[in-house]
């Protein structure tokens, strides 16, 4: 789709959309689906709440998070697929500067010691996407489905709270199965 449409920008990004939207509506769905079972919809229910109430005060402000960390991960998924296709050739324009593509014109120079050309946009692809899979598991932890792990300082920690740890987060998935 990319490559008959002339590589422009916004087709690239027309075509990142079109592979993600049955992802969100699968999400979506199953959200829904869940929701719709729990308690406090039953509550609203039996409270006399018309549908069109109940979907938009209690079940659409309850899916955002859930949408807000697939929108994390699909940018950050984005990035990394628009930077391969810049690298390859078939993505942007020449003419526009990508990350991708800065990558690939620096490769040809890093046998003459011209290692910053690839060095320096490779590690801002990998800064970029970080940043966005850790703003999708800041969302996890504020939403209370994701323990919160000492990852930044593991060297603080004793084995037996790393254990304590990994059950907690062993107990944490069990919990949100059942």
């Amino acid at each position: 789709l990319v490559s008959l449409s002339g590589n422009k920008l916004y087709m690239v990004v027309v075509a990142i959309a079109l592979i993600n939207i049955p992802r969100y509506m699968r999400l979506l769905r199953s959200e829904i689906l869940s929701l719709r079972e729990s308690r406090f919809i039953e509550a609203a229910t039996a409270m006399g709440a018309s549908p069109a109430r109940i979907t938009m005060r209690h079940i659409l402000p309850n899916t955002w998070g859930v949408i807000l960390v697939q929108t994390s991960l699909t940018i950050a998924n984005a990035i990394v697929v628009i930077a391969s296709l810049s690298f390859l050739g078939v993505g942007v324009n020449a003419s526009t500067a990508s990350w991708g593509s800065m990558v690939r014109d620096g490769s040809g120079n890093m046998s003459s010691g011209e290692w910053w050309i690839t060095t320096f946009p490779g590690i801002f692809i990998i800064l970029c996407v970080l940043s966005f899979n850790l703003l999708a598991d800041a969302e996890l932890m504020a939403r209370g489905e994701l323990p919160d792990l000492d990852l930044y300082h593991p060297w603080d920690i004793t084995p037996e709270q790393a254990i304590e740890q990994a059950l907690a987060c062993e107990a944490a998935a069990y919990a949100a199965d059942s």
